[in-house]
């Protein structure tokens, strides 16, 4: 592992991908109800991203440490999260690391924040946009779009339903869990 030697003496993984490994295992840790663990691993996380990281690095620790605030049931947490990694990407969204992500967070921040009447919109939009492109972020908002129509309308509409089977036929069985577990999915 490469390691980056700063004048104090300490020794920081210089690993890109290293902040991703630790929410990862913290997302693993919060679904094999061990908070304390994923508690554990975010704060390695922030300590890694303490040593000026990229601007990419940034919003994504923002979204993940968003993710993560759900399953813990700290919803207030996840807005602000949400909004400082909104606020980070400001002129630069078609850019983001992560955006099926970043468009699930942005439009629970709308719904939560301003009541937004668009924010059904907004994840049919996230579906237009990811749809026949990438699999995992056109989930990410069938999701995000199941979760606003259950708040706005009761259900899901037929298409959603027919949308979300995707999860078992993709065989994206954790993943649905992991969206279950931030409460984008009954």
């Amino acid at each position: 592992m490469g390691r980056l030697s700063l004048d104090v003496g300490l020794a920081i993984p210089n690993q890109p991908n290293l902040m991703s490994s630790y929410t990862n295992l913290a997302e693993a840790y919060m679904l094999s109800g061990k908070p304390a663990e994923a508690l554990a691993c975010l704060e390695s996380a922030k300590e890694w991203m303490g040593v000026q990281r990229s601007w990419r690095a940034n919003v994504n620790f923002l979204c993940e440490s968003a993710n993560i605030a759900l399953m813990m049931g700290n919803l207030v947490l996840a807005l602000e999260l949400s909004e400082a990694a909104e606020a980070m990407a400001r002129d630069r969204e078609r850019i983001v690391p992560e955006a099926g992500m970043f468009w699930k967070l942005r439009i629970l921040l709308a719904e939560h924040t301003t009541g937004a009447e668009t924010t059904l919109q907004m994840a049919e939009q996230a579906q237009q946009i990811f749809r026949n492109r990438h699999a995992i972020y056109y989930l990410e908002a069938l999701a995000v779009t199941a979760w606003v129509e259950r708040r706005r309308l009761g259900a899901h509409s037929v298409e959603t339903e027919r949308g979300l089977r995707l999860f078992t036929s993709l065989g994206a069985r954790g993943f649905r869990t992991s969206l279950s577990a931030q409460g984008f999915l009954a």
